[in-house]
């Protein structure tokens, strides 16, 4: 079964949309009705179409089709999914981008997954700046080839902004904005020109 969300953008009104948004909502009880061999797709990010208490079944294999990507971001903090995204411009690539959003996580409950169709140069200085705990894995064939953990950068570039008033990048508009790792253990930055602290999170 492969399942999709109701595509808001090929209703001709809202009226309609709003009418049938609702009505091919996959969920246990229909899982019951289904045969056992039977598996469940999905491109992802799903909307409402899967019920999140149809991820426990076996047959739900979206999660599992999201790995056998050529590169996966792993354990992204639960809500920063879309901040990758948007820093990374993934929506300027030509190849399928799934996100998944409040996957389960043994280690911390709920995180998010970007699945990447084709292998791409990632700035994993960016991805540590944003969160050091995600994991970057190669995939070929289905099978992990390569994992990369990530850390605090020592030095970001155009990443953060100084709000720092007085600071020369507000008034050299062409300045790179470059921020300085200065406690690892709070994960304070500050930039290099005027010293103005920047903390993550």
């Amino acid at each position: 079964l492969y399942m999709t969300r109701v595509q808001r953008e090929r209703f001709f009104n809202e009226e309609d949309y709003i009418r049938l948004r609702d009505s091919y909502i996959l969920d246990n009880e229909k899982m019951k009705l289904a045969k056992e061999d039977m598996i469940v797709m999905h491109p992802l990010p799903r909307v409402n179409e899967i019920s999140v208490e149809v991820d426990d079944d076996p047959r739900a294999a979206y999660f599992r089709q999201a790995k056998f990507g050529r590169v996966v971001i792993d354990h992204i903090e639960s809500g920063k999914s879309m901040e990758i995204y948007r820093v990374l411009e993934l929506d300027k690539l030509d190849c399928s981008v799934a996100i998944i959003k409040n996957a389960r996580s043994k280690k911390s409950g709920r995180k998010d997954i970007i699945k990447i169709e084709d292998r791409i140069d990632i700035d994993l200085d960016v991805l540590g700046f944003i969160d050091p705990n995600i994991t970057v894995n190669i995939i070929d064939g289905g099978r992990i080839i390569e994992k990369k953990h990530l850390q605090l950068p020592e030095r970001i570039v155009n990443v953060a902004k100084c709000k720092n008033p007085r600071c020369i990048t507000s008034v050299e508009q062409e300045l790179d904005h470059v921020f300085v790792l200065t406690d690892p253990e709070k994960g304070v930055y500050r930039c290099m020109y005027c010293e103005q602290e920047y903390k993550r999170g």
